[in-house]
């Protein structure tokens, strides 16, 4: 019912905002539902109503961090941007026996470009959607299937048989 009531991003953005959270109900936080608003106001006024296929654009908009972005203009564009999440960071820290905890400053911008040298020039909306799909189905924080994982034979955890201490988690 949201994308009915707001199919055009000039609808969105002239939207009043209790109506948007109004149907916004039951798809996730309301912070979302309040940056995306913000987000399609701004583009009706700086970029004429249209989404622009360039990351640059996009920076800085509200809940358009990273990796937003990217998955976005991966999924929508094909623009070659790689992303990394929960899921797609697990997998490329086994794939590559990173054993730093991901979400740390030094294996985090590893980790980020290393997703990004492995993506291919083609269909890179799919490549990261089959990414995050196989951390979350094959490459599971415990217990991952590595006999069924389609990389089992270039994964350095697997190989090693530490693909359930890898990545390394940093007690909060």
């Amino acid at each position: 019912r949201f994308l009915a009531r707001f199919p055009p991003l000039p609808a969105l953005a002239a939207a009043d905002e209790r109506e948007v959270l109004r149907l916004w109900g039951g798809l996730g936080y309301y912070r979302r539902a309040r940056d995306l608003l913000r987000t399609a106001r701004l583009l009706v006024s700086d970029h004429g109503g249209t989404f622009p296929a360039d990351a640059k654009a996009l920076t800085g908009l509200p809940g358009l961090k990273e990796y937003t972005r990217n998955a976005v203009l991966s999924q929508a564009f094909d623009l070659r941007l790689p992303i990394l999440e929960a899921n797609s960071q697990r997998v490329l820290s086994r794939l590559f026996g990173r054993e730093e905890d991901p979400r740390q400053g030094p294996a985090r911008r590893w980790l980020w470009q290393a997703a990004e040298a492995i993506l291919p020039d083609q269909q890179v909306g799919d490549f990261n959607q089959a990414l995050m799909e196989l951390g979350s189905l094959v490459c599971t924080p415990e217990r991952p299937n590595c006999p069924t994982c389609p990389l089992a034979e270039r994964c350095l955890a697997f190989q090693s048989g530490r693909q359930e201490s890898i990545p390394r988690r940093t007690p909060a």
